[in-house]
């Protein structure tokens, strides 16, 4: 990402590390490639982080939940409402990951192999825990 400035501008808009200071940018990036961009044969990185972008452009969470009501004020509000909103909006449903237990950190929408449409997520046992009771919005 350092070759294209552009693009690394788009990154740390688009899908930034919600836990670490923005120079470390790159190493989420790289861990984030580690555990998912290598797990599917057809996108090389660039074209990878690029499709997630695009998809993270066309999900628009953040007026997925402004639409159902749901703002950034703090508030503890049950994960089924977050879930209904993106479920109505896009006809999955997510998988959550949070930071002490309730604030939303990362809310993952899965996608077809092909990285077309987006599809319901299969939880794993490890995305379970991490928002065990109501969540927090906060930007």
């Amino acid at each position: 990402l350092e070759s294209n400035k552009s693009f690394a501008a788009e990154m740390n808009k688009f899908w930034p590390s919600l836990t670490r200071d923005e120079n470390e940018n790159e190493q989420f990036w790289e861990r984030e490639w580690k555990h998912h961009g290598r797990g599917q044969p057809t996108l090389p990185p660039e074209e990878y982080f690029r499709t997630a972008i695009t998809l993270v452009k066309a999900a628009n969470l953040e007026a997925a939940f402004r639409g159902a009501g749901i703002n950034p004020d703090g508030d503890k509000l049950n994960p089924r409402k977050y879930t209904r909103a993106i479920n109505t909006r896009y006809g999955t449903t997510p998988l959550y990951k949070c930071l002490n237990t309730s604030l939303l950190m990362e809310v993952t929408l899965c996608v077809d192999a092909k990285a077309r449409n987006f599809v319901s997520c299969i939880a794993r046992p490890s995305s379970l825990s991490s928002c065990p009771g109501d969540i927090i919005w906060a930007l």
